[in-house]
This record gives C-alpha cells, structure tokens and sequence, in this order.
C-alpha cells in the first residue's frame, strides 16, 4: 500500500484529494502540428485570418478559439479515455464552431458553449455507435504519473459518467456550478449533489490510499 494522501483542513475536502484533482489532470498539450488535428486546426486558424472572416470574427475571439483546445482535449479525454476519439470529438466541435462562426459569444460563455457542444457530440457518437468502455482497462497498465496522481486519477475514473463530469468541470476546469449546469443540460441542484456524491466517493476510495 503506499503512503496515504495528505489530510487537509477544508472540511469538504477532508483528504486533500480536491486540491490535487488538477494534478492528475494536466493541461493536454496543443495537438501536433503533422496530426489529423493539428492540420485542421491549422487550416481553421487561416481560415479565422481570411479577410472576409476577420471582418465578422474579433481578433479576440479568434484568440480565445484557438486557446481552448487544450482544455477541450482534456474534456474529450475525460469522457472517451481514448485520445483518438477524443481529437475526434474536438474536430468535430471546432468544425461546429467554424460553422457558428458568427453567432459565437466571447469571454467565459464561449468555453460554456463549446464544452456543451463537445458534451452533446459525444453523447450522439455514443447512441449510435459505441459502447460504454472501462476506465480500469485504461488505467490498468498505470499513466506514468506519480503514484498519489495516478490513485486520485483512477478514483476519479470510477465514478459514474454524471458524477465524473460534474467534478472535473468544476474542480478541474474551474467553471462555476451554474456553467457546469448549463453544459451538463440540467438544473444547478443536481451539478451539487452529482458533486457531493462524487465528493463521499472519492473520500472513501482515497482515504486509504
């Protein structure tokens, strides 16, 4: 068994296991630029330039487009645990974005925005083609990480699909319960309970670790 998880003086987070929570899950890297995706991102970037665009795009909001794909392939990562599906699901909600280009909001409703897309496209995938997979058959062979990371990251990835979303939206990306709700389609009430739940779960899970 290896050494325990540091206590913590926050009462809701007796373990300390929020407060590593990000650690377990970094920033995902730009894609590559010779990638299925990096090539696409490459063209949308150009594309965002053209003249006829800029006039209808904000340098700003071009910029923020771009910026988030990193988080979003953390999302997809979270949801799919297959990095291959998950660079699908960003191509597929870039190209969205591509063609809601001109109704896209900027600041903080843009990340809500395309989160939710990516959300909705990954549920749609999954009615029509693919099967729930295990998080223990991805993380059997271990990520790499520091064993404390890998345990809080495994716990995580026991938790029920609604539960898991809930905490990584929040604790992870940092977004409020109201835009956690907002991408998650459902009402502000249930993103806290799906979090105390997720919370009593991974107190359990972690404290003995």
């Amino acid at each position: 068994m290896g050494a325990s998880l540091q206590t913590s003086d926050d009462p809701h987070d007796p373990v300390g296991f929020l407060a590593r929570l990000p650690d377990g899950y970094p920033a995902t890297l730009a894609p590559a630029d010779e990638s299925r995706l990096g090539r696409m991102l490459g063209r949308l970037a150009a594309a965002l330039e053209a003249d006829g665009v800029a006039r209808a795009v904000s340098p700003g909001l071009r910029t923020e487009l771009i910026a988030l794909v990193p988080r979003l392939r953390r999302y997809a990562a979270s949801l799919t645990w297959d990095p291959v599906e998950a660079d699908d699901l960003v191509q597929s909600t870039l190209l969205k974005a591509w063609e809601s280009r001109e109704h896209l909001p900027e600041g903080p409703p843009l990340a809500v925005w395309l989160f939710a897309v990516l959300r909705r496209t990954d549920l749609s995938e999954r009615r029509r083609s693919r099967a729930e997979r295990s998080p223990e058959h991805d993380h059997a062979a271990g990520s790499g990480m520091p064993p404390e990371r890998d345990a809080v990251r495994a716990a995580v990835d026991r938790l029920t699909r609604t539960q898991r979303e809930a905490l990584l939206l929040v604790t992870v990306e940092g977004l409020s319960r109201e835009a956690a709700a907002a991408i998650l389609d459902c009402p502000v009430e249930s993103v806290r309970e799906r979090l105390d739940q997720a919370h009593e779960r991974l107190a359990r899970d972690l404290g003995s670790v």
